[in-house]
């Protein structure tokens, strides 16, 4: 008798977390795609289309906008799987690897070496990419 009480009481508390988790699911995917991110998500994925002919495998746009919105504190997991697809689209799998590189480098460098903020009187909060 006291075993199905314990059983219907630990599925009971399984549902309750179940539904913690898919409302945090939720609110991180809400905010990820808001009307502000969302067109970032469109000009980050049309400036790693751009060809520079200056003889680098992989659009230096992609690369300086992943640059850009990691110093500020974005998450950049959307944002590095637009320009990947980007850069795929454009430059193909050489040129892919290659962002992989590079974008690989600067996160190692980010981790290795902390970024330094930037506060002064008139701007908003900066952080500094060494």
């Amino acid at each position: 008798m006291f075993q199905n009480i314990s059983k219907d009481f630990d599925e009971s508390q399984n549902k309750f977390e179940n539904v913690k988790t898919n409302k945090k699911i939720k609110t991180i995917l809400n905010s990820a795609l808001n009307t502000q991110n969302i067109l970032l998500y469109i000009v980050t994925f049309m400036l790693s289309l751009v060809d520079d002919n200056i003889g680098i495998n992989y659009s230096i746009f992609a690369f300086a906008i992943f640059a850009a919105i990691s110093s500020n504190e974005i998450p950049v997991g959307i944002f590095y799987i637009i320009t990947m697809i980007g850069t795929l689209i454009k430059f193909q799998t050489a040129g892919l690897l290659s962002y992989l590189l590079t974008t690989f480098i600067l996160i190692t460098m980010i981790l290795i070496f902390k970024p330094k903020r930037i506060l002064e009187e008139y701007q908003n909060e900066k952080q500094k990419i060494r």
